[in-house]
């Protein structure tokens, strides 16, 4: 309970007391504009909703297969057990000294690789995400992995931003289709 009193303070002190006001209609901004993101790539609204069930609708979007929605969990899983294992070696390093402090090396080297690895993946699915929707300006990348979520809704709330088709693989596409011909 001490926690959300700590995030209830900071809010206030941050913000005023209007953010508790503002922050609900903001998100409400954030889930009609995926709901029309999803539904322009003809995906019901509602599983941009569902947590899983949106990456797995985001991949369908890009192109990607099914499975790589696991790329995305994953590593996010790795990423929160292993700050849950140096939370939970912190007494230990505190009462013992260094000599505790080489399994913490081990989990940082872990979850260093492990969040790398998850941003890397990331941003190439969102820079899809772009080229899905015909944004494929650089200033388009910048903006989508700078501002994920505003860009997101601004490309869902835009009625000229059209869905284009997924955009995974196109290049290993053309180049089969030029081979054949």
């Amino acid at each position: 309970m001490e926690f959300f009193t700590i995030i209830n303070e900071f809010m206030i002190n941050t913000f005023g007391r209007s953010a508790w006001i503002s922050i609900p209609f903001i998100s409400i901004i954030l889930i009609v504009g995926l709901w029309r993101l999803y539904a322009k790539a003809g995906l019901t609204g509602a599983q941009s909703l569902v947590p899983i069930l949106n990456f797995v609708g985001l991949m369908k979007i890009v192109g990607r297969p099914t499975w790589h929605s696991l790329l995305l969990i994953i590593p996010s899983l790795a990423m929160i057990g292993t700050l849950a294992v140096d939370g939970a070696n912190l007494a230990n390093i505190a009462s013992n000294g260094l000599a505790a402090m080489e399994g913490s090396a081990a989990s940082l080297i872990v979850f260093s690789v492990s969040a790398f690895a998850f941003v890397v993946f990331l941003v190439r699915v969102q820079i899809d995400l772009c080229n899905s929707y015909g944004r494929n300006t650089v200033i388009d990348y910048v903006l989508i992995t700078g501002l994920s979520l505003v860009y997101i809704m601004y490309m869902g709330l835009d009625y000229e931003i059209d869905y284009k088709g997924p955009s995974y693989n196109v290049k290993a596409e053309l180049e089969d289709t030029k081979a054949y011909a």
